[in-house]
C-alpha cells in the first residue's frame, strides 16, 4: 500500500506549489528522502514486478472466466 510519507509524496499535481514545497522538503530532509526512496523501492519490487503483475493477470483471467461459466 502506498502511504504518504512512508514510500511516496503526494501532491496537488494542479498546484505547482505544492510540488515545489515537496522537492525543497525532500531537499532538505536527507532521512525522509531515504525512507521515501527505501519504501518505494521495496513497494515496486513487491508489487509491480513483471512477475507479480503476471500473476494479476492471471488471477484476473481466472475470474473472467469462472463469472461467464457460472452464467
Amino acid at each position: 500500500k502506498l502511504n504518504n510519507g512512508e514510500n511516496i509524496v503526494l501532491v496537488d499535481s494542479r498546484n505547482p506549489q505544492s510540488i515545489a514545497d515537496a522537492i525543497v522538503r525532500l531537499l532538505k530532509d536527507e532521512n525522509l528522502r531515504n525512507k521515501i526512496g527505501t519504501g518505494g523501492r521495496r513497494f515496486v519490487l513487491d508489487h509491480l514486478s513483471w512477475e507479480n503483475i503476471a500473476k494479476q493477470m492471471e488471477a484476473l483471467y481466472e475470474n473472467i472466466l469462472k463469472e461467464r461459466s457460472s452464467s
